[in-house]
Parts: C-alpha cells; structure tokens; sequence
C-alpha cells in the first residue's frame, strides 16, 4: 500500500510526457521505464531540375523520435515544414515545425522553438493537436539556466500545467500559467514559445 502514491505519479507522469518516462526516473524502485522504438520519419518535397518534386523520407535521430514521443505520442510519420523567416534579432524564434501524420491526415503540430532564458536560449519543443486545439505535450530540449532555480522549467510540477491547455487560452505569466518561484524570466522564455507557435498556427487560419 506503501507504494500506490510513487505508482500513481509514475501513471501521471506518463499521461503527460508521452510513451517516455523522464531519464531521472528512471531507476525508481519498483518501476519499469519503456521505451516504443518507432521508426519515424519526416518528410521532405526535393527533387532536381523540372517537374514535381519528389517527397523522401529522411530518418529521424533516436534523440528526436524519444522527444517527439513525449510530445505528441501515437503518430509515426511527420512532415516537415519550412518555418517562417525570422529577424535574426527577435528574442523568440520558431526554428522547425513539423505536421503529425495518421493515415495521410494532420492530426497536429509540433514547434521547435528558441526563446531567450536568463541566462541564454532555451529550446522548447511543443505539440499542438489539430482535432482539440490543445497541447499535447510540451519538453525543454535545451537550457542553461540557473541550477536548482531556473532550470526548474524543465520539471514535471512546471510542464504538466500546459497539457490540454488551449490554444484559445491567454498563454499570461501568473494569470493561466504559473511561474516557477524566483525564475520568472526562465518561465517567461517557455510561454513566449507557446505564444509563438499558437500566433503562428492562428495565422495559417486566417482566409
């Protein structure tokens, strides 16, 4: 009986970041950490010369299939995207999108985004489905924040509050998101991201 409180966080912790449980827990007594490997790939429209271009499908490295797992699991095939040009002075910059296939159908996005942390970029990676308008899941691939204060970003008790959260939501610091305490601009940098993707998705919308 000891044990139902650690087995009902592992549960909730699989809910929300995907087939992968977070490389920290991994060793928790008791507990069996699996991973799906899943042949993923992205598609991508090349070709020489005249004519049609052909799509290929470019494997995608373990690294990205294990992120992409925990941000929008279930889907196999994904196609790239050009993301839009950017002032190479904004702070946020969307540097990959890529569109969750099922069948041939959209079911959703994913955004790689870089926003600027406290101490330097933070990389969020962040899956949006198409059918609920909602995030499916959201990791920190890269942060050099403060140990122990801003790199608290990347935890459980911060992410899980953006799973299901809609697009339709003010994405505002301290009012539908919480900061963690004492790193607000660490904080920042991850909703600026969402804010990011969700005006670009918003745009792709308009007639």
């Amino acid at each position: 009986m000891k044990k139902t409180p650690m087995l009902i966080l592992v549960i909730v912790c699989i809910m929300v970041f995907g087939n992968s449980i977070p490389d920290r827990w991994k060793n928790l007594s008791g507990v069996k950490a699996t991973v799906r490997n899943v042949p993923y790939y992205a598609q991508n429209s090349t070709g020489g010369g005249t004519g049609t271009p052909v799509p290929v499908d470019i494997p995608i490295d373990q690294k990205t299939v294990k992120a992409f797992q925990k941000v929008f699991p279930g889907i196999t095939t994904f196609d790239r995207i050009t993301p839009p040009s950017a002032d190479p002075q904004k702070e946020v910059v969307i540097q990959e999108i890529f569109r969750a296939l099922s069948n041939g159908n959209v079911t959703g996005y994913i955004f790689k985004v870089k926003s600027q942390g406290y101490r330097g970029p933070v990389v969020t990676l962040i899956g949006i489905s198409a059918s609920k308008n909602a995030l499916t899941g959201i990791q920190i691939l890269e942060q050099k924040e403060t140990p122990s204060l801003g790199d608290m970003i990347t935890r459980p008790s911060f992410l899980i509050q953006f799973l299901n959260k809609s697009i339709n939501d003010t994405f505002i610091l301290d009012q539908d998101v919480q900061a963690v305490s004492g790193a607000t601009t660490s904080s920042s940098a991850v909703v600026s991201a969402c804010q990011e993707a969700i005006a670009f998705l918003r745009q792709q919308k308009k007639p």
